[in-house]
C-alpha cells in the first residue's frame, strides 16, 4: 500500500528510528504494516537479532500510522501522540532473528479521532505467521491530529 518514503509523512520518525517499511492494509479499525529488522538496524545485537522488547515500538510506530491515515482521511492536519500505557505486553521470544519480514497489526478498540485519547490491541508476527508479540496500546493524540485542517 504504501512505502517508508510515504510512512515519512504518517509518522515522526526518520533514519534509523523509521523502524516500519510500509502500509499493508488499512481501513478505518485496523491497520497492518511491514517492518524488517537488519544486521544494521537500530538495536541490532550483534548475533543477527534486535531484542523483542523492541515489538513494542514496531506496535506504537504501526498505532501511529493508523491514526495518521485515520486522520488525513477525515482531513485532520497530523498531529503526532504519545505512548502512556501498554497492557497484557507478551513477548513471546527474547529476541526477534534479523533478515525476517514482520507483519505488525493493530485494531482500534476504544477511543476515536477528537477525543485525544484511543486504545489499540496490537500483535508482531514473522514471516512463518508465528505470533512474536502482543499487547493493548494507549495513546494520547496530539492536539492537531483533533483539529481539521485550514
Amino acid at each position: 500500500m504504501s512505502e517508508a518514503s510515504e510512512l515519512a509523512d504518517l509518522l515522526p520518525h526518520a533514519g534509523r528510528m523509521l523502524l516500519l517499511r510500509g502500509v499493508l492494509e488499512h481501513d478505518g479499525v485496523a491497520t497492518a504494516c511491514e517492518a524488517r529488522p537488519t544486521p544494521e538496524s537500530w538495536l541490532a545485537d550483534g548475533t543477527g537479532g534486535v531484542p523483542a522488547w523492541l515489538a513494542l515500538e514496531y506496535m506504537a510506530q504501526c498505532v501511529a500510522a493508523h491514526e495518521s491515515l485515520v486522520g488525513r482521511e477525515a482531513g485532520a492536519r497530523a498531529g503526532g501522540g504519545l505512548l502512556v500505557g501498554a497492557d497484557a505486553l507478551e513477548l513471546r521470544v527474547e529476541r526477534i532473528p534479523c533478515d525476517r519480514t514482520l507483519r505488525v497489526s493493530t485494531r482500534r478498540v476504544k477511543g476515536r479521532a477528537g477525543i485525544g485519547v484511543v486504545q489499540h490491541t496490537c500483535r508482531v508476527e514473522d514471516d512463518s505467521g508465528a505470533t512474536l508479540a502482543t499487547g493493548t496500546l494507549t495513546v494520547a493524540l496530539g492536539a492537531g491530529a483533533r483539529r481539521s485542517a485550514p
